[in-house]
């Protein structure tokens, strides 16, 4: 599987600070099914502080039998069900956070966070392909999905987020002129 070079970039760039200063004795720990993932800081501030209660969405619960939050660890059981669960909701994510991502930002443009830039060259590579075939979803039916939301949204966009909705755009209207694609495939995935 491939990953999109913006993606690697920001991840290469906002490293994982935090290291556990002692060897997790949690019960699954031992558990060949369950992977340990270190949680990134990000998630480790959310739970921390002021920010534990600032009425936003609950990140983890402190009570979760997955969690070792001695270790900062959270075991995760990735089975075949958790992986389709995972992908599908990158995908409708991905797609609610266009209604509000700033779509005024130029290809060279660097944040740490998670900009316009980053999901729509996801939509647009084969990593995205890879994981709709894994999915059994139409790529390009969420591709086409895409212009219709920023448009219901009445967002605007310029520079390079521009360049990529507007191939979107023909994307779409070329998918449609097809005899076996109808336009009504398109409205589950317009939010």
């Amino acid at each position: 599987m491939t990953i999109a070079k913006s993606t690697f970039t920001r991840l290469i760039q906002s490293k994982k600070k935090f290291v556990p200063k002692k060897k997790s004795k949690h019960e699954l720990s031992v558990k060949k099914d369950y992977l340990a993932h270190v949680l990134d800081d990000d998630v480790l501030r959310r739970c921390r502080g002021k920010f534990v209660h600032d009425g936003g969405i609950c990140v983890l619960d402190i009570f979760d039998p997955n969690l070792d939050a001695q270790c900062g660890v959270y075991y995760f059981l990735w089975d075949e069900a958790s992986c389709q669960d995972f992908w599908y909701g990158l995908i409708i994510e991905f797609l609610k956070f266009l209604r509000k991502a700033n779509l005024h930002l130029e290809k060279d443009c660097q944040t740490e966070a998670l900009n316009a830039l980053e999901v729509l060259d996801f939509f647009c590579s084969q990593q995205f392909d890879e994981i709709c075939g894994y999915e059994g979803l139409d790529a390009n039916i969420v591709r086409c999905a895409i212009p219709r939301i920023i448009r219901k949204y009445n967002r605007k966009s310029s520079g390079y987020c521009q360049y990529l909705l507007n191939g979107l755009t023909r994307l779409s209207n070329w998918y449609f002129e097809q005899p076996n694609n109808s336009a009504e495939q398109i409205n589950a995935w317009s939010y």
